[in-house]
């Protein structure tokens, strides 16, 4: 019985190895049910799951060509990429990191139906970005291969490379900013020196904090500043009134008011009067701050009237 039992083992053996070396066909396996016809359930052996179609497309259909089955081939890339696996033994050694994990453009290339596969691997890997790392400079796949004195070079390498890397992105930055600059200034060689004062005195005051935010003299003239079109379609540039200006148009209100005085006008509707000059005379001199010398100076004139 001993012997039995021992022959019995050997041909279940036989039997595993030979489901392992089959063809891919037969290595398909779903999560749930088992549709391979080789009965080999996902603890046996290692399965690989397809590449993610979302992110590696064209590695994909690189899978889907090598193993040919018909039962996948119509199915959705989503339902393939999570319910189906590839059986481990149809991917050399540098397909995989040594523990079992495959490498992002690894694709079966052994054990194939017919072998009828080309260099699927190499053509995929050329186009990849391992393609120019250090090791592949020097033939080599991994870095236990590497002696203890090239791994000490490797490493140096490696952190002189990173340190290209952010240099030449901080160059790159730079550039774009020094460029930025240049499109800033010519575009304000266009504009008065007065209104490219006032921007680049925003753009300076932008990081600032709001009781940092200071305004020169040339800054508070471009805000009285108005620039009106004209109905010839030319520019015309209006200057607020002058203090002999302001002077004149209080004397002017003044004589107004000595008018309506001299008619027996006692009351006034001031919605029925056109008040926008007004409004906006007095509004002027409340931008300026000289509420108080006006008054004095409207109180001198109404009082030298009537003494």
């Amino acid at each position: 019985s001993s012997l039995l039992c021992i022959y019995l083992v050997f041909l279940s053996c036989c039997l595993y190895v030979w489901l392992i070396l089959s063809d891919c066909s037969a290595c398909l396996l779903e999560r749930k049910p088992c549709l391979s016809t080789a009965n080999v359930q996902d603890s046996v052996s290692v399965w690989h799951r397809f590449p993610n179609p979302k992110k590696f497309m064209y590695v994909f259909v690189q899978w889907m060509d090598c193993i040919g089955n018909e039962a996948v081939r119509d199915m959705d890339p989503i339902t393939v990429y999570n319910g189906y696996r590839v059986c481990h033994a149809h991917f050399t050694e540098e397909d995989n990191y040594g523990n079992n994990r495959l490498r992002k453009d690894a694709v079966p290339s052994l054990n194939l139906p017919d072998q009828q596969i080309s260099n699927t691997t190499d053509e995929i890997r050329g186009s990849s970005r391992t393609e120019s790392g250090l090791m592949h400079k020097v033939h080599v796949t991994r870095e236990t291969h590497l002696s203890p004195k090239a791994k000490k070079l490797y490493k140096i390498a490696s952190h002189l490379s990173r340190a290209n890397r952010r240099l030449r992105c901080r160059r790159r930055l730079i550039r774009c900013t020094s460029s930025t600059t240049a499109v800033r200034n010519e575009a304000l060689q266009q504009l008065d020196s007065t209104v490219a004062t006032f921007i680049k005195s925003q753009i300076t005051l932008a990081s600032s904090k709001s009781w940092g935010c200071r305004y020169s003299l040339e800054d508070k003239l471009m805000g009285l500043i108005l620039h009106k079109q004209s109905a010839e379609g030319s520019e015309e540039r209006l200057r607020p009134p002058s203090l002999v200006n302001w002077t004149v148009t209080i004397n002017g209100i003044i004589e107004i008011f000595e008018m309506l005085e001299q008619g027996n006008v006692n009351h006034l509707n001031y919605r029925r009067l056109n008040q926008d000059p007004i409004a906006n005379f007095f509004g002027q001199m409340s931008q300026q701050g000289l509420e108080t010398p006006i008054r004095l100076v409207v109180i001198l004139k109404i009082t030298s009237k009537l003494y």
